[in-house]
C-alpha cells in the first residue's frame, strides 16, 4: 500500500548521494593526511565542511532540527575519532599483511565501514531518523560489509577483508575481531498480534571482550552471548551461548550447549 501521507511530505531525491558526499567529509575531517585534498592540510577546513554536509543531510529529514542536532553531532565528533584510531591499531595490529597504519586507513575497505558505522551509530543515538541508515549503506554497497548503526561496538573493533552483517541489537565488547563474512544475527522474530516481526526488541547477539571470531561463522538470538576471550571457528553456526575462554569448532558446537 502506498504510503501517501510520506510520499507527499517530504521528498528524498538526492538523499543518498548527500550521505556519500557527508561520509567522504566526514573521512576528510577524520583523517585529512589521508583523505583530504591536495595542498589542502588545515583540520578546520575539513571540520568546516563537515559539518555543512551533515547540517545539509539532517535536513532532509528534520530540517527546523538540523543545526542544533549537528552540533551536537559535533561535540562528539572527537572522541569517535578518537575510537577510530584504536580500530586503526587493531587492524595494524591483527592483519600481518599491513604494513603500515597509513594502508588501513587508506585502502581496508572493512575500516570504511567501521568509520560509517561510528558515524552513524551518533546519529542514531541522538534520534535521527533514516540518516544513520542512509550513511552505513553507503559502505555497505562500497564493502559488502553491513553494520547496522544501532549495534553497540566497543573499541580496538576490527573486521578483516569485510563482509560482515552485524544487526541492529548486536552488542560487541572490545578488542573483538571478526574475519570475512561473519552475521551477527536473527534467530527468529517476536510476532506481534498481527503476525508481524515486532520492532524494537532485542533479536542479535551480544560478543564479549577479547573474541575472535572466523570466517563464515554465524551468531544467532538476542539471547546468545559469546563470553570473554572466546573463540569461534569458521563456519560455525552458533545458536546458544558459550562462556569465557571456550574455543568452538564445527566439531564440538553442540557439545558446547
Amino acid at each position: 500500500m502506498r504510503d501517501s501521507a510520506n510520499s507527499e511530505s517530504r521528498a528524498f531525491n538526492g538523499l543518498f548521494d548527500a550521505a556519500a558526499a557527508t561520509l567522504d567529509a566526514l573521512m576528510a575531517a577524520a583523517f585529512p593526511r589521508h583523505h583530504g585534498r591536495p595542498g589542502e592540510t588545515d583540520p578546520a577546513v575539513y571540520r568546516e565542511e563537515a559539518k555543512q554536509a551533515v547540517q545539509h543531510l539532517i535536513a532532509y529529514v528534520k530540517p527546523d532540527e538540523a543545526a542544533a542536532l549537528t552540533d551536537a553531532f559535533l561535540a562528539q565528533f572527537d572522541g569517535v575519532v578518537d575510537i577510530l584510531w584504536t580500530d586503526v591499531q587493531a587492524a595494524y595490529e591483527q592483519d600481518p599483511s599491513a604494513m603500515s597504519k597509513d594502508e588501513v586507513i587508506l585502502l581496508f575497505p572493512a575500516f570504511k565501514a567501521i568509520c560509517a558505522y561510528r558515524f552513524s551509530h551518533v546519529l542514531y543515538t541522538l534520534g535521527v531518523p533514516l540518516i544513520p541508515r542512509a550513511i552505513s549503506e553507503v559502505a555497505h554497497r562500497e564493502t559488502a560489509t553491513d553494520i547496522h548503526p544501532g549495534a553497540v561496538i566497543g573499541t580496538h573493533f576490527f573486521i578483516d577483508h569485510g563482509g560482515a552483517l552485524i544487526g541492529e541489537t548486536a552488542t560487541v565488547g572490545d578488542h573483538v575481531s571478526m574475519f570475512s563474512n561473519v552475521t551477527l544475527g536473527v534467530k527468529s522474530f517476536e510476532l506481534d498480534e498481527n503476525g508481524h516481526p515486532k520492532k524494537g526488541v532485542k533479536r542479535h547477539p551480544d560478543v564479549g571482550s577479547n573474541v575472535t571470531i572466523y570466517t563464515g561463522a554465524f551468531i544467532l538470538g538476542g539471547t546468545t552471548r559469546v563470553g570473554d576471550g572466546s573463540v569461534i571457528g569458521a563456519q560455525v553456526w552458533l545458536t546458544h551461548s558459550v562462556g569465557e575462554n571456550e574455543v568452538v569448532t564445527i566439531k564440538n558446537v553442540n557439545q558446547k550447549r
